[in-house]
């Protein structure tokens, strides 16, 4: 009894496998006819989709060749569609394409046969000495993939337009592989991949693709922005501080932020004069610049006191009143220059605070959590008799 059951097993199996195979054939007769609307193209991908996972037919290059081409159909048929102004699905028409470069790849990955002699060993090239192979399809699936290469591009930014950012990333990855090595276009494509996925907030895959992008030569700002918003989100500072020098290089003084990631990692580590070589030089060609100019007075400061960095706080405040960090600094020389004065002239010391007060207070407008500039501003308060403000302050 046992016996008969395998037996039925096999021969089940076996019907199985034949009836695949027979599919696969139906199929492939079908792609050859001349007269095939998308809904058949459509049909005959859902019928040959079971053996794309069948043991007896998913492991020959022929069904997914077979598979690829259904695909195209589909995508020419409904782009046929839409030249004549129907109404297509577009994210349908290009991921059909998409799909296709998908089975071709796989389909040439799968058709290489190594010869083997009647003992079961590698057959020899004579000349190479190494061993032989053939394949069947890898031609036209080669063939395809150049023919189409065009309109696989087109699809990437078609999907990209439509917000469908893993289908845009797809379609363009087919692009890049298979396009000639000189093709100028593949940085620019590397870097709206990298935005596809950093859309999908995959950032340290995006940082990888805008660093691609950049090393190939697209040197746009932008290249860089995204990239350091990535790198911000994944807090690799030792990337950060890398892509603020490369950026500086590239934009200058274009984009502050970068020198100020450079300067502050100068200060950080303890590089005093690296950063004031910078600063220099950044000034030179831009000497109008409030946050070059309070950069420079924060060095000094740090390296001297705030009476040897006030030259570089005054000229930033001159550039750019409306500059809080420019605020901050000036409030704070004249909030200490008061403190001083307290003991030895008293009108002096008053005024200074009054000068102080309005610089600190839109500083602390920008910043309520900085405690030091709290307590300057009670300090003031007290002094100048405003006891209005003081309460207020003391209420925050």
């Amino acid at each position: 009894m046992k016996r008969v059951v395998v037996c039925c097993v096999a021969a089940v199996v076996a019907v199985a496998a034949l009836g695949q195979k027979a599919v696969v054939n139906d199929v492939k007769k079908a792609v050859n006819q001349l007269k095939t609307s998308a809904t058949d193209y459509t049909n005959a991908i859902n019928k040959l989709k079971p053996a794309l996972t069948h043991e007896q037919t998913a492991d020959r290059s022929e069904t997914w060749l077979i598979n690829a081409k259904i695909h195209i159909g589909l995508h020419d048929r409904l782009g046929d569609a839409a030249r004549v102004g129907k109404k297509v699905d577009v994210a349908k028409m290009e991921h059909a394409l998409v799909d296709a470069y998908s089975s071709l790849d796989h389909c040439m990955s799968i058709d290489t046969t190594w010869l083997k002699d009647d003992n079961g060993l590698p057959i020899l090239n004579k000349k190479t000495g190494q061993p032989r192979f053939k394949t069947k399809h890898s031609r036209e699936a080669t063939r395809l993939i150049n023919e189409y290469l065009p309109q696989i591009y087109t699809a990437g930014n078609r999907l990209f337009n439509l917000g469908d950012w893993q289908g845009a990333y797809d379609a363009w990855q087919h692009y890049c592989r298979h396009t000639v090595a000189s093709d100028t276009i593949v940085p620019s494509i590397r870097y709206y991949q990298a935005i596809s996925l950093w859309h999908q907030q995959d950032y340290k895959a995006a940082s990888a693709l805008f660093a691609a992008a950049r090393q190939a030569g697209y040197k746009k700002a932008d290249a860089y922005d995204y990239a350091l918003s990535c790198l911000e989100a994944i807090g690799d500072t030792v990337a950060i501080v890398n892509l603020a020098h490369e950026a500086f290089a590239a934009l200058g003084t274009t984009r502050p932020r970068y020198l100020r990631i450079i300067i502050n990692d100068c200060i950080a580590t303890g590089k005093f004069e690296d950063a004031n070589r910078l600063l220099d030089t950044a000034i030179a060609n831009d000497s109008t610049n409030a946050e070059l100019l309070n950069s420079k007075g924060f060095i000094i400061e740090r390296q001297h006191d705030i009476n040897a960095a006030l030259p570089y706080y005054q000229r930033a405040l001159a550039c750019a009143p409306d500059n809080h960090i420019a605020q901050l600094n000036m409030g704070r020389y004249y909030y200490n220059q008061a403190v001083q004065q307290r003991f030895h002239n008293t009108q002096a010391s008053l005024d200074l605070y009054r000068q102080a007060m309005p610089l600190l207070e839109n500083a602390y407008e920008q910043n309520r959590n900085s405690r030091s500039v709290r307590e300057a501003l009670r300090d003031i308060y007290y002094r100048l008799g405003l006891a209005d403000r003081l309460t207020a302050i003391e209420q925050h």
